[in-house]
């Protein structure tokens, strides 16, 4: 039997600045949506474009270092698994049903002008995982 695997890798640009609050205990969490482009081509070669927009979740430091060097419209790589969710609407009663992405890994793949390395690259160029 195969192992199966819960691995999402998205490249794409934040469609917002990143949303930041704090839980009870102070820990950083961060908010944020991936708009992730998809280009192809029809039955008659003609190429087309459209995004697809996936909400992410980022804790701990990872939180922090998007707070501080991602803004709308920049490109990152973020790494993470996919969770479910499920909850009862408080007026209908209806179940209802949501899938967000937790980050555990991201690179910053935006270069400013005159650098070499992505902004708030360390050592690791830019790359950060828990």
């Amino acid at each position: 039997m195969s192992r199966m695997n819960n691995r999402v890798d998205q490249t794409g640009n934040l469609t917002a600045d990143v949303e930041m609050r704090y839980m009870p205990n102070g820990d950083p969490v961060a908010n944020l949506r991936l708009a992730v482009n998809h280009v192809f081509k029809d039955k008659e070669g003609e190429k087309h474009e459209s995004a697809d927009f996936f909400p992410w979740v980022a804790y701990a430091r990872l939180a922090e270092v998007l707070n501080e060097y991602a803004k709308k419209g920049s490109k990152v790589r973020l790494v993470g698994y996919a969770k479910n969710e499920t909850w009862v609407d408080k007026d209908t009663q209806e179940k209802k049903y949501a899938t967000k992405f937790i980050v555990g890994e991201l690179s910053l793949l935006d270069k400013k002008e005159g650098e070499s390395e992505p902004q708030g690259a360390d050592e690791t160029g830019g790359h950060y995982h828990v």
